[in-house]
């Protein structure tokens, strides 16, 4: 299981990513884009797990994507309130 998440401190909101349903994750760049949530961190934003208002989420690896070109999704995934 993998928990996506943000929080506001002093007026300023992070994100996070959870994984293995443990306490271990990384904090990322949270945003909201009309309905859709995204995370995005690694380096230069190289991950992105996007949250659209049907529940679907998709898991994005910039990796081996050159600069401004699209890809598909690498996971789609069904994502759960807690």
């Amino acid at each position: 299981m993998i928990e996506f998440g943000y929080f506001c401190l002093d007026g300023t909101t992070y994100g996070f990513v959870l994984y293995d349903g443990g306490d271990e994750g990384e904090l990322t760049h949270y945003s909201r884009q009309g309905l859709d949530r995204r995370w995005d961190w690694g380096e230069n934003g190289q991950y992105s797990f996007v949250i659209t208002p049907d529940g679907n989420g998709r898991y994005y690896d910039f990796t081996n994507v050159p600069a401004g070109e699209f890809t598909k999704p690498s996971g789609i995934y069904k994502a759960y309130k807690r």
